[in-house]
């Protein structure tokens, strides 16, 4: 089976901008969540890759899975 890429579109939380949070989780602490009511989070696998999308920037970074879905 071929490469999964999946788009998730980040916005701002608490005080951060969308580009806070993308520099802190994922290219600081190399974590990030979806949400419960993410379309299609139970069909993550590991390998894909989620492709980090802000409103009106485009796609800004990308992430590969490497660990199991816990939820």
């Amino acid at each position: 089976m071929g490469t999964t890429f999946w788009l998730t579109s980040v916005s701002s939380w608490e005080d951060k901008t969308p580009e806070e949070v993308i520099q802190t989780l994922v290219k600081g602490e190399r974590i990030y969540a979806l949400g419960e009511k993410t379309h299609g989070r139970t069909l993550l696998q590991l390998g894909d890759w989620i492709c980090f999308y802000i409103p009106g920037k485009g796609v800004v970074a990308l992430g590969c899975l490497k660990t199991p879905f816990l939820g």
